[in-house]
């Protein structure tokens, strides 16, 4: 009996842990929930490709699962060069040594104000290599904390 009313006890207490709403982030401290809309997606991009600092970058934000983000317009209008990361795969294309740039992936966010975003730098010779950048939102806009190099060719 008593193993019973434990077990009651612990379905009810799960229960009420599933409908209780997610905590929400207060207007004051900044944080939102994420996941973050395209256009704040592409946002967060451009103002880490500014400080990642050499360009160009491709304006196709990779994601998992699903089309890619086109940041196109953002990377632009921030008067960042683009570089088109399918032309390597593409067959038939003449592509040169200067052909190079970065490639973002969606960003993976550890919580509302932090996010780790991974980065190759793809190129035709052997000089690429890829990182994981860890950003944190403060004062209003997301600054590079981390820089971890993954891989090397």
């Amino acid at each position: 009996m008593t193993a019973r009313i434990l077990t009651t006890a612990v379905l009810l207490g799960l229960a009420a842990c599933a409908s209780a709403p997610a905590p929400q982030a207060s207007a004051s401290d900044g944080a939102r929930r994420r996941p973050l809309t395209e256009a704040e997606t592409c946002d967060l991009i451009v103002q880490v490709a500014k400080q990642v600092g050499e360009g160009p970058f491709d304006a196709d934000i990779k994601r998992e699962g699903s089309r890619g983000i086109d940041c196109s317009e953002q990377l632009k209008a921030a008067g960042l060069a683009i570089f088109p990361a399918s032309r390597m795969n593409a067959p038939n294309v003449q592509i040169s040594v200067q052909d190079r740039g970065w490639v973002f992936h969606e960003p993976r966010f550890t919580d509302d104000a932090e996010a780790v975003i991974v980065l190759d730098f793809v190129c035709r010779a052997l000089c690429g290599h890829g990182e994981e950048v860890t950003v944190r939102l403060q004062d209003g806009g997301w600054k590079i904390v981390k820089r971890d190099t993954t891989w090397i060719s």
